[in-house]
Order: structure tokens, then sequence, then C-alpha cells
């Protein structure tokens, strides 16, 4: 059989024969990354935006969480974040993906992993804490929905620490205050949170006590969680 006829898997040689030698296997190998490389100057570019001021902080992005992100960097930008984006349009990855990397000091990825709607609708009446260091780095974060739009009862939910801050109790630091934010504005009702299952120790300490059985949500083990009023 001539090389160029017939279709082969990485078990076959260059004669489409069977074979479980190491010389043929690599070489499929090295064939595969020359197809790659040249690959990557034939799909489509990724779409890079630049913020308007030079910045260390960049985020990459795909497919459906484009609207997402469009609606968050407008967010991001009116509230004083630069933040440069690179929307990847196809695999292998352009070279440019590696440029723009190596730009970036630190670099989000936004995926795919878990399938949720994260744009949910709630962002404009929810109040958003944002916990910053001296330097103006953000570290943590939380939203708190109002009564009667998600739950009935005030929420708290979406927190998140940089994960390069974190056993700084700074999550702690941002619970505390998340919940006196809470009980400030809504000082007649209790509070509620659906808390990732590995988490629920650390929600107990903050008053919090599950209300049923762990569940599924978006493909992550849940359990609902509340924490009564205070008592003045």
């Amino acid at each position: 059989m001539p090389r160029s006829a017939g279709t082969r898997g990485t078990s076959r040689d260059e004669y489409a024969r069977y074979t479980e030698e190491g010389a043929p296997y690599a070489r499929n190998m090295q064939r595969l990354l020359r197809k790659f490389d040249t690959a990557k100057d034939l799909v489509p570019r990724p779409v890079v935006a630049y913020a308007e001021k030079k910045t260390r902080y960049g985020v990459i992005y795909y497919g459906s969480t484009a609207p997402a992100m469009d609606e968050a960097i407008e967010m991001l930008t009116s509230d004083g974040n630069n933040l440069d984006m690179l929307r990847v349009r196809a695999f292998p990855f352009h070279h440019s993906v590696d440029d723009f990397i190596a730009e970036h000091e630190f670099v989000f990825v936004v995926e795919q992993k878990c399938w949720y709607l994260d744009a949910d609708g709630l962002d404009k009446q929810s109040l958003h804490l944002l916990g910053r260091l001296p330097s103006g780095q953000l570290a943590c974060y939380l939203r708190i929905v109002p009564p009667g739009h998600r739950f009935k009862e005030p929420s708290i939910g979406r927190v998140v620490v940089d994960n390069n801050l974190r056993r700084r109790r700074i999550g702690t630091s941002l619970m505390t205050r998340g919940v006196e934010v809470v009980e400030e504005r809504y000082p007649t009702v209790g509070i509620f949170l659906s808390a990732q299952k590995y988490l629920e120790y650390f929600y107990r300490s903050f008053g919090f006590t599950s209300t049923g059985h762990e569940y599924l949500e978006d493909g992550i083990p849940h359990v609902d969680m509340y924490r009564a009023k205070r008592v003045r």
C-alpha cells in the first residue's frame, strides 16, 4: 500500500500496518505535532481587546461565554477595573494565545465545565462586596441578593477568594462582613445560602445550619443552609 493511501491511527505504521513498536508510535506523534503546528496559522485567530489603561490582568474565554463576558467587562470597566480580553475561536491555539498569557501577571480562564447560566439577571439588584489588598489588587468577592428575588430570604452567594491568597483567613473576614451587611439591611429575617457540600463546615462557623439533604446543582454537590435572624 502506498504511504499516502488509506487512513491510520497511532497504532499503525507508515504503511497502515498494525504495530506496537515504539519507533513508529514516536514518528506518528511527531507527525501529529507537525499537523497541529501547521493548523495554528490556518484556524481563525483569537479576538483580542485591550483595556484603555495598561493592566496586569487578562481573561481568556470562548464559546457561549462571550455574551456574559461582554456584560462583565462593561461592569468592571465602569467600576474602574481594567482587564484585557482574549476570545479563543479555534483549536489548536494560535501563538497569540501564548503571547497574551506572557503579557500578563494574572490570567483568568472562563471555562465551561459547569453548565449553568451565570448571567442570572440578579446582579443589578444585588449588593456586591469586593475586598482589596492595600495595593488595590482584588482579593475576594461575594454577592448579596435581596429577599424576594432568588429566595424569600436575603441570600449570600458567589463567595470567592483569590487562589494565591488562601489560608490567610480572607474568606473568614469576607463572610463575617457579608453577614454583618445582610443583618444591617434586613434585620427582621434570616439569611439563606446554597453551599457547596465541602464548605458546609466552614459556613457552620458563621451560624448557618443545614436545612435539607445533599443535592446536585450544576453537577456539584450542594446543601441548603440557613442562619436565623439575630436576636436583639
